[in-house]
Formats: C-alpha cells, structure tokens, sequence
C-alpha cells in the first residue's frame, strides 16, 4: 500500500545517505525495487562520464545474461531505448517489440519489461529496469512506483557516481592507481591481522610502445580496453583489477595463496593470447608478460609491488607471454625447493640470483617462456 511504499522511500533514502559503497548502494536499489515492483530481476546501471559506457551496476534476481555476452550498449535494447529517449516505458511483449533484442546468451526470456531513466543536475546518469517471467504483465502503477524510485535515488547516487569517476581510469573504466593504494593498504592490514594470505598480480602488455608508435593512438586505445575486458572476465568476482598505468594492470587477489595467483595469472595470460585485437586501422596481435608475488609475514604494500615489478622484468627476460612468480627459495608461498643454479634453464624452470644469504626465486611453473 501507499504507506508502505512510503516507508520504503524513506528508508531507501536512509541507506543511500549513510552508503560508503556505490556496490552496496546499488544493491541496495535493485533489493527496494524489486520489492516494490514484485520483479524477479532489477537492475540499475550507471554511466560513465561522457554518458555512454556502463561505469557501474547491481542487480537482484536471478542473471539473464551468461558468461560470455556482448558488452554494455546504450545503443541497443530496451534499456538502450530508456537511456537514449530519456523516457520510462513497459515492454508486456518482449519477443514482438523492437525494442527488445534476444540474445544467444540469455539464460532466460522475460515475458515483461519495464524501465526508467535515473536523472541527476538535468541529466540521465542511469537507468532502472525490472523483468518478469511468470507471464504476468506490468501495470502503469508498476512504471509509477518505479519512477518513484528513480526520483528518490537520483540525487544520492549522483553523489556516489561522482566520488567512484575520481577513482576510476577514464578509458578502460578500471579502478585507477589512487583506488589501487588505497585498497593494497586495506588489504595488507587484513592479511596480517587475519593471518590470510594476499597475491598480487602485474600484467604487463607486451610491445605496446612500439604499437603506440608505429600505428594509432586510437589501435592502442582499443587494445587497452580489450584488453581490460578480457582481465575481467578472467578474474573471479573476488579479485579486484586496477589499471596502474601506460599498458600495466594490477590485479589485488585476497585470500590467495601464491599457486592459486599463478593459476590466475596464467588464465588472465591465456585470455589475452587467445585472439587478435580488433583495432580500429587493423588486427592487432595480443600477449601480455605476468608477473605473481605474495604478501610475506612483515611486508610492506610498497614491498610488494616492488617484488611483483621484478617478477614482471623477469618474464620479459624469459621471452615474454609467460608468467612468473617471486618468492624466496623455501618460501612456503611457491610450494616446493627448487635446486639452486646460476641461470635460466631452457624452455623453462626457475632462475635463481644470489642476495647475501638469500636467493630470489622465479618461478616458471608448468609454463614455458614463449617468444612474442
């Protein structure tokens, strides 16, 4: 009724004020709205900057988009439609609507849609869309209660929109350097006061200077975000990837003992040699060299980075397209002694460097150093 939903607005309203997590926020959002509206899913998707990419979303209800479906368009489909008109609408017949567009990666088909765009300072700066599949259609209160929404959180979510694109890398819509150091020193403190483990993992593009200055800035900016799409759907939803800077991505892994990283990294590796970028003037070949190192008892986050920075130098001196692990030799984190020698061995293995006592370890695993 009328006074539930009141009391609905108010406490969404309260939950947004006091959110020091747009995610948490989101959900949030797509939790009320789903509630209010009787959906099986919700989602709320903000954009970027420029109003034309998905900077951010959530959702509640079951996916309707496998793994492996195309990106984000405004461009395209009902919510496309949303965000281009700036207009709410319902859809109580997807399949004979142009509006909708199927797609070979939905893991089911809503019998209805409805959606609304989310306004802030005059602008669009999101949108708001709900699904059913049980064949009951919406009503014009349902696109009311809705638009309710949308009115209450726009100014809220503004706020957060703001304060997540000053962390955000402009290009590949990545969490950038600031947010990176802020989030190693968080996890950093957890790891050593829950006594958990902490991988972080360095890709870096190989030849990229050399891409930049023999064809386009616009091939390299295409290679960039492939090849951040392809780091993202590599990683498990746990890990957090940043773009630290040029063609260099860091990839903050809790809970994460140093063979699970390697794992990782290699997947991360592999995703992006699968296949040949797509840039603007021409198809351009992908590899990236993979450098591993975890968080030892005492270490500093700058540590760290500098260890995973060496492990990185080291495959590129294997060849690149490969990755490598830093430890010290007996260091639990890699998992076995290897025997100690004074150089690399062909076709893989370890290569050990004598500091004092100590000697660094990398540690080519099961994968053979490749030529790019």
């Amino acid at each position: 009724d009328v006074r539930a939903f009141a009391v609905l607005l108010v406490g969404l309203a309260e939950k947004l004020r006091r959110a020091r997590d747009l995610g948490q926020a989101l959900r949030d959002v797509a939790r009320s709205a789903s509630v209010a509206t009787n959906s099986a899913q919700v989602a709320v998707r903000l954009l970027d900057d420029k109003g034309e990419r998905l900077l951010v979303g959530a959702r509640e209800g079951p996916m309707m988009h496998g793994k492996g479906s195309r990106r984000f368009t405004k461009h395209e489909g009902f919510q496309g439609w949303v965000l281009r008109t700036g207009r709410a609408g319902l859809c109580n017949d997807p399949q004979g609507d142009d509006r909708f567009v199927h797609l070979e990666t939905m893991t089911w088909t809503p019998t209805a849609i409805g959606g609304c765009p989310i306004h802030a300072d005059g602008g669009v700066i999101g949108v708001l869309v709900m699904s059913r599949h049980a064949g009951m259609p919406y009503e014009t209160t349902d696109l009311r209660v809705l638009q309710a929404l949308a009115t209450t959180i726009g100014p809220h979510l503004e706020m957060h929109r703001l304060a997540r694109l000053a962390v955000t890398d402009s290009l590949t819509l990545l969490p950038n350097r600031r947010a990176y150091d802020e989030r190693l020193a968080a996890a950093t403190e957890r790891s050593a006061r829950e006594g958990e483990p902490l991988a972080l993992v360095l890709i870096d593009l190989d030849h990229f200077g050399e891409l930049n200055n023999e064809y386009s800035y616009e091939d390299g900016d295409a290679v960039l975000l492939e090849t951040a799409e392809r780091i993202r759907e590599a990683c498990r939803m746990e890990d957090a990837v940043f773009r630290w800077g040029g063609d260099e991505f860091l990839l903050v892994l809790p809970a994460t003992t140093g063979r699970e990283a390697v794992a990782i990294g290699e997947r991360v590796r592999a995703s992006i040699d699968a296949m040949p970028c797509a840039a603007p003037s021409r198809v351009l070949p992908l590899t990236a060299s993979v450098g591993v190192a975890s968080l030892r008892a005492g270490e500093t986050a700058k540590g760290l980075k500098a260890r995973v920075g060496e492990a990185v130098h080291r495959a590129k001196l294997a060849g690149r397209n490969c990755v490598r692990i830093w430890s010290w030799i007996g260091d639990p984190v890699a998992g076995w002694r290897p025997p100690r020698h004074d150089g690399p061995r062909s076709g893989g293995g370890s290569a050990c460097v004598q500091r004092r006592r100590f000697a660094t370890v990398y540690e080519a695993c099961c994968w053979p150093a490749r030529a790019a």
